[in-house]
């Protein structure tokens, strides 16, 4: 799948008023509050998805200089408390500014427009864009921007059913995922003498940084099921719950998932489609991470492929009988809600 950016003002122009709308629309539950900001606070209208205490809440406006300031959070409709962001998807209507976070890429194989993110995050100060990669590598996609390929984060198709909900909850990926990769940058020992120093984590270390990645749309190779590319970090996150008080999981930017029991380590690798290129992918993946995985834990390694739907028969068989790989499929309701086919076999 290849992106590009779209850098035509009248597009962005026509995909920032989808976007509003369809936010508006959204968020049906309407009032003013304050925000606080980074640089003070305004008070301006908000739309909030629901009414409970912790809802996603939607604020925009076109801004003197020509861009568009899109703001979410999560909060309580009816409160008088000040509203915090958890995400600004900013752009341009006059011209590309590189410099602000919003962006719309578009697929050059169907043409559908997503939204993604540069990366360009404040918690109190300015984060390192590799840090920000980092920790959202389940998001991480290549796109041409100009002349160059560029990183961004993909969030979410713009014709996406539950737009508001979907950007909502990478807004909160993204805030709680670099707050603790903040918080856990450096670790303190105390020397002799009475100093500390800070040491930074490297390596299979950074396997225990586990932080949720998220979910985007993609058809799986067989045309009942319609996934969104985010799901990826979906599975993943359903996976580590469904192993939580059975096991250490850990987890890397290259590396899905590992979940180490008393007796043996599962090596997961997710797809979000069954289409050979993917399935071919994931062996490859899985052929690389055992290695480190068994150096590191001392422990037999059993290699996962977790897919939508499995393989084609012949290729299963490979997989099972020759490779010795486990399979494990999944699907995802209407709710979002996945669930797993013969984990339990594992």
């Amino acid at each position: 799948m290849a992106y590009r950016e779209v850098e035509d003002l009248e597009l962005i122009g026509q995909y920032d008023k989808q976007l509003r709308s369809a936010l508006t629309k959204k968020g049906k539950f309407y009032e003013k509050r304050t925000i606080g900001y980074p640089s003070g606070y305004t008070t301006r209208f908000v739309n909030f998805l629901g009414s409970d205490a912790n809802s996603i809440w939607y604020c925009s406006w076109e801004a003197d200089d020509g861009s568009v300031v899109n703001l979410f959070g999560r909060g309580e409709f009816g409160s008088t408390k000040t509203l915090l962001i958890d995400l600004q998807f900013n752009y341009g209507l006059d011209r590309v500014y590189k410099n602000l976070g919003g962006a719309f890429l578009q697929d050059t194989t169907t043409g559908e427009i997503s939204l993604a993110h540069r990366g360009i995050i404040t918690v109190r100060h300015r984060i390192p864009i590799e840090v920000v990669f980092e920790v959202m590598a389940g998001h991480s996609v290549e796109a041409q921007s100009g002349r160059a390929a560029t990183e961004f984060l993909l969030i979410t198709e713009l014709k996406s059913p539950n737009l508001l909900r979907d950007i909502g909850e990478f807004a909160i990926e993204l805030r709680d995922s670099v707050r603790a990769k903040v918080e856990a940058a450096t670790t303190v020992s105390i020397q002799p003498d009475g100093q500390s120093t800070k040491h930074k984590k490297s390596g299979f270390d950074q396997l225990k940084d586990y932080s949720e990645e998220f979910t985007g749309q993609r058809k799986s190779f067989k045309p009942k099921r319609i996934y969104a590319k985010s799901n990826h970090g979906k599975v993943v996150q359903a996976l580590n719950k469904e192993f939580l008080g059975n096991g250490n999981v850990y987890k890397s930017r290259a590396v899905d998932l590992v979940v180490e029991q008393k007796s043996r380590a599962l090596l997961f690798e997710v797809k979000t489609s069954s289409d050979t290129q993917s399935i071919y992918t994931a062996i490859g993946q899985l052929f690389i991470h055992v290695f480190p995985a068994k150096e590191k834990l001392n422990k037999p390694v059993v290699q996962v492929l977790v897919v939508p739907e499995q393989p084609m028969e012949h290729v299963a068989a490979v997989i099972s009988n020759e490779l010795k790989f486990q399979i494990v499929t999944y699907s995802i309701d209407e709710q979002g809600v996945v669930s797993f086919d013969n984990l339990e076999f594992l």
